[in-house]
């Protein structure tokens, strides 16, 4: 008597279990790295700010093009 479902435990069941560990797993390992790369994301010392224009505002101040109060004020602006 070896009709559907005798002999082999309906199929491949045992192979459809690994398969459900298998994506929960994936689910489980994408959420992580989801939620892993917005904690990075959220300190801001992960933000790069471009030295260039602190740079260019420092020559000015020294070349005496802007006064230091000039200086302060683009300067703030610049680190928003």
């Amino acid at each position: 008597m070896m009709g559907p479902g005798f002999g082999y435990r309906y199929g491949f069941m045992n192979c459809g279990s690994i398969a459900i560990v298998i994506g929960i797993l994936l689910i489980v390992l994408f959420f992580f790295f989801i939620s892993k790369n917005q904690r990075k994301n959220k300190h801001p010392e992960n933000f790069v700010i471009n030295p260039q224009p602190l740079e260019l505002l420092k020559v000015r101040l020294a070349k005496g093009e802007i006064t230091p109060d000039e200086y302060q004020k683009v300067k703030e602006t610049i680190m928003k």
